[in-house]
């Protein structure tokens, strides 16, 4: 979910490859980097310039589908992407090998369409609402829903991020104010009422789950992050590390916390910690980041997005100096990001709600 708050068809091998298909843009897309360079990237180059940071040069990333509403969350199986358009209000998917700039409607006409998740079956997302109490979480057949998605839950305070396990669907409900955000689960075939896990958090954010517990990140005491066991925490959830200045996005791996911190004024910053918390074991894999957000791990790395630095970076898990590798550059508002054995996708949320983009680039 967005926090702070190409028209020819080609293959993948193109997209990846651009120089074997002539000039690294089909027509359109062009237009769009022009009208960004204006606006969002030229505003951050300008900034790199003042730090002293390098121009990394034009991205090589491929598009996937162009002139979209605002995409926002992103996750990938393995034949399609899908992704939410924050702002148009719909759930879309692309083949991974490409769609022709066409790609499919799942669901229309919701109203803010945020985090989103996939199993074999089926996709889920989180429709924030607008009202504090139309919030809802819904599902829809991977190969359609003609007759519309089904309503997982409904009734709800803003909920954002979501995630699965094989029984239930994990989110966090961002609440209101500062006290009434929460984590809760749901079967996947649906719940009259979803079970709290934890409450009374300060706008819970990301979230992840292991095989025991569910992690996840609020705003609280300048930042939270935090560990609940999936059978809940009605006390309290467990306090891992503290004083980040607005925690995002959150993967985990069997030791390993990963997370974004989206910053002020370049105090973005990626941090490493272990399951077990974060006091005197925490890594930086990178700081002084314009606005870090979405985070995925790929095969060998880690990537992440930095939604105001109009980039994606990427750094080994254990620690790249705080020097990443620029991965991709020149984009516009880098959202959500995936990946998959091959590739990474992310979100270009665009600068007018209409020229977002699904970017695809090979991992090294």
């Amino acid at each position: 979910m967005r926090y702070p708050l190409l028209a020819l068809p080609l293959s993948l091998a193109c997209l990846l490859a651009e120089a074997a298909c002539g000039s690294g843009s089909a027509p359109g897309a062009g237009e769009h980097a022009d009208a960004g360079a204006d606006t969002h990237a030229g505003a951050s180059a300008d900034a790199a310039a003042e730090s002293g940071a390098p121009d990394a040069g034009p991205s090589l990333a491929g598009v996937l589908a162009d002139g979209q509403g605002g995409p926002d969350g992103i996750v990938v199986d393995k034949t399609s992407v899908y992704w939410t358009n924050h702002t148009t209000g719909q759930v879309m998917r692309c083949a991974i090998d490409g769609c022709g700039n066409q790609p499919t409607v799942l669901a229309s006409e919701q109203g803010y369409p945020a985090g989103i998740a996939v199993d074999a079956t089926n996709v889920y997302w989180a429709d924030e609402g607008s009202t504090g109490t139309d919030g809802q979480v819904m599902k829809c057949a991977i190969g359609g829903c003609p007759a519309g998605p089904t309503v997982l839950a409904s009734g709800l305070n803003f909920p954002g991020a979501v995630v699965l396990d094989a029984q239930r669907v994990y989110w966090t409900n961002m609440g209101s104010g500062t006290t009434d955000g929460q984590v809760v689960a749901c079967a996947l075939s649906g719940c009259a009422k979803p079970t709290v896990l934890a409450s009374g958090l300060s706008q819970p954010r990301g979230i992840a789950l292991d095989g025991s517990n569910v992690y996840f990140t609020t705003n609280a005491d300048g930042g939270q992050l935090l560990r609940c066991p999936l059978a809940g925490c009605p006390a309290a959830p467990t306090v891992l590390g503290t004083a980040y200045d607005d925690p995002l996005d959150i993967v985990v791996t069997a030791t390993t916390i990963f997370f974004t911190v989206y910053g002020d004024e370049q105090g973005g910053r990626v941090l490493a910690c272990p399951l077990s918390g974060c006091s005197g074991a925490q890594t930086t894999l990178a700081s002084k980041l314009f606005g870090a957000q979405g985070i995925a791990l790929g095969t060998t790395r880690v990537y992440w997005t930095d939604h105001d630095g109009d980039d994606v970076r990427s750094c080994a898990p254990g620690g790249c100096g705080q020097n990443p590798t620029v991965f991709a550059s020149r984009e516009d508002a880098p959202t959500g990001i995936a990946t998959d054995a091959t590739n990474v996708y992310w979100t270009d949320y665009g600068s007018d709600h209409a020229d977002g983009r699904i970017r695809v680039q090979r991992q090294p």
